[in-house]
């Protein structure tokens, strides 16, 4: 049972899904008499607080939230995090990201309960004062313009997938209808230009008044990103983990470089270990005010990753430039060892694949000895699209489509990344609350792969 001192003091509570007050026709002054209408839980926890008397002075070392791990590497676990972690966090965001102030009108579409949702874009505009809209449904691509248009955000905070879906799926389509655009999209000059145009076209639709888009949770396609600069797109990119508040790096529109994930944040420093001697990638540890207190009541896993002198090990791999920018390079536990004892990384093949318009979703993994791309297509717009002009049979296509991805994806990558198999998903894959995939569900023996390290 939860023991909450300071709702003794308690004035109003206040509904997040719709801004009421809770219960329902609630008032500071018939508060007291309304409270006998929410859960057991609360009263029972009310009436403790009442009881004890004055109310416990808050300390920042003292447990502010309970947030849960998305679970894509195994079961979930819950994070403790503390005032100071979460104070320390959403004053960093702003520090960086000046238009959130209070003229800044923030879109947001992800979940409360997800640390970037609730921190970022939730937290920290509150904070500096900014107006805030949520979205009661899915965020579907028709959804979310039509949100965009009435609200025409200053600021959006979105995970990737949302600008790669706009790439691959309004951008690319509309490429390769003409053959004017296909020619000039061929050189860096005419791609540039190229993406500039489309750019006003796609800026528009964003509300037209957009100062920064927010994009963290997981990697960006390279070519997204080189789409969203060439465009005019004005974006700033993190990166961050539930166990770290979530905010451990980040870099603004003017500072952005491609393919990374800017530098540490405010009281928070980077540390890369075992770095491999040719490429400078190694395992990411962070230590800072943001790092959790541990998991609750999981002490075992909590000893795994944080560590007696404060740092925190992340389970992701990546390198820091000369100038402290940190790139990613994937997770610890996604690792495959080549033949020759390469590291392969299955996102950078995964987002070599999604940059095919016909591909919806991949998971690339090892089976029986053999990299294996397990493809989940984009049915809708593999039979709109002209692929479809000669063919009836949509099995047949989709087969013809996965081996042309195969041989394209294989060009680009070094012989011992690239894929010898292509199987076919029929049915999304099973994600997590923030839309990752469950890797554990799909991926032979996930749980027991050596990715855990105690350094």
């Amino acid at each position: 049972n939860l023991n909450l001192p300071a709702l003794a003091d308690t004035q109003v509570i206040i509904n997040m899904d719709d801004g009421t007050l809770l219960p329902e026709g609630t008032t500071p002054e018939n508060f007291s008499e309304r409270l006998k209408n929410l859960p057991g839980k609360v009263r029972k926890s009310f009436r403790k607080s009442r009881a004890a008397g004055a109310p416990v002075e808050i300390q920042e070392d003292d447990l502010a939230e309970i947030l849960y791990t998305s679970g894509t590497t195994g079961h979930s676990k819950g994070v403790m995090l503390t005032h100071k972690n979460i104070v320390n966090n959403l004053i960093a965001g702003p520090k960086m990201i000046p238009e959130v102030n209070e003229e800044g009108v923030i879109l947001s579409i992800l979940p409360m309960a997800h640390a970037f949702g609730c921190t970022c874009l939730f937290l920290s505009p509150m904070y500096r004062g900014a107006s805030i809209y949520f979205l009661k449904r899915k965020p579907t691509p028709k959804i979310l313009l039509e949100a965009m248009q009435k609200v025409r955000p200053t600021v959006m905070g979105a995970v990737p997938l949302v600008f790669e879906k706009i790439y691959h799926k309004q951008v690319l389509p509309m490429i390769s209808k003409n053959r004017a655009l296909r020619l000039l999209h061929e050189t860096p000059v005419g791609r540039k230009v190229l993406y500039k145009l489309i750019g006003k076209k796609i800026y528009k639709m964003l509300g037209g008044r957009l100062e920064c888009a927010i994009i963290g949770g997981a990697s960006l396609n390279t070519e997204v990103e080189l789409f969203l600069r060439s465009a005019g797109i004005p974006y700033a990119l993190g990166y961050g983990l539930s166990e770290c508040s979530p905010l451990v790096s980040f870099a603004r529109v003017s500072e952005a470089k491609v393919g990374s994930v800017g530098r540490a944040v405010m009281n928070t420093e980077i540390r890369i270990v075992e770095p491999h001697p040719q490429t400078g990638v190694g395992e990411i540890l962070v230590r800072g005010d943001s790092v959790m207190k541990g998991y609750y009541k999981n002490e075992e896993e909590t000893r795994k990753v944080l560590r007696k002198d404060g740092w925190l090990i992340t389970g992701d791999r990546g390198y820091l430039d000369e100038e402290g920018y940190l790139y990613i390079r994937g997770r610890s536990k996604n690792i495959i060892v080549g033949p020759s004892g390469e590291n392969i990384y299955p996102e950078v093949i995964e987002d070599k694949i999604m940059e095919s318009p016909c591909v919806e979703e991949v998971l690339v993994y090892q089976l029986n000895g053999q990299l294996v791309a397990r493809i989940y297509p984009d049915y809708a717009y593999i039979e709109n699209s002209k692929v479809n002009e000669n063919e009836q049979d949509i099995a047949a296509i989709i087969g013809k489509i996965l081996e042309e991805i195969k041989t394209q994806v294989n060009a680009k990558l070094p012989p011992a990344s690239r894929i010898q198999k292509v199987l076919l998903q029929t049915e999304p894959f099973v994600k997590t609350p923030t839309n990752k995939i469950k890797r554990a569900e799909y991926v032979p023996n996930y749980l027991d792969h050596p990715g855990d390290r105690v350094y």
